[in-house]
């Protein structure tokens, strides 16, 4: 199987208005309309009390009725057990988690710099090829069996067409 070197692509990767597909603006505009039309129905209570809000006397809300509390307990009793029950296993899981999450340490500490001798000592490479790839955005390194360093590719060079 021979391997095709891909030509790398230009950064950043810019979509012109002229290369979408007459389908992709269709799905967009489809999906853009029925989320708005999904918002405005969820927010239908809103809606009311505007139009409350600003109908005789304006600038005040009229109640109509006493509001039903268990009627309202009845529509949001399943919302409300299905949140307590997943607050409770967070709760739960973060507690177990605790001592394991505090043992990690944090990925924002900067690496303590390394002298170029004592890499060349220890991955056995030349301080020159270290140097150079310092240029290159992301390589693959390729480890020998006894965990020195065999060979460094920039990406571009390894993708292949399959």
């Amino acid at each position: 199987m021979t391997k095709q070197v891909v030509k790398p692509m230009k950064w950043p990767p810019i979509i012109y208005r002229t290369s979408i597909s007459p389908w992709v603006k269709l799905r967009d505009a489809v999906m853009t309309f029925l989320a708005w039309t999904v918002l405005i129905l969820l927010l239908q209570g809103l809606w009311i009390l505007i139009r409350d809000f600003f109908s005789e006397p304006i600038f005040h809300l009229l109640p109509n009725q006493e509001p039903d509390w268990l009627g309202i307990w009845m529509r949001l009793r399943i919302f409300a057990i299905l949140t307590g029950i997943v607050v409770t296993w967070i709760l739960v899981f973060s507690l177990f988690r605790y001592s394991s999450i505090k043992r990690i340490k944090s990925v924002y500490h900067h690496p303590t710099y390394t002298d170029l001798n004592r890499l060349t000592a220890e991955f056995g490479l030349s301080p020159i090829e270290i140097l150079e790839w310092q240029d290159l955005r992301c390589v693959d390194v390729f480890i020998d069996p006894n965990g020195r360093i065999e060979e460094v590719k920039p990406i571009n060079e390894t993708i292949t067409n399959q």
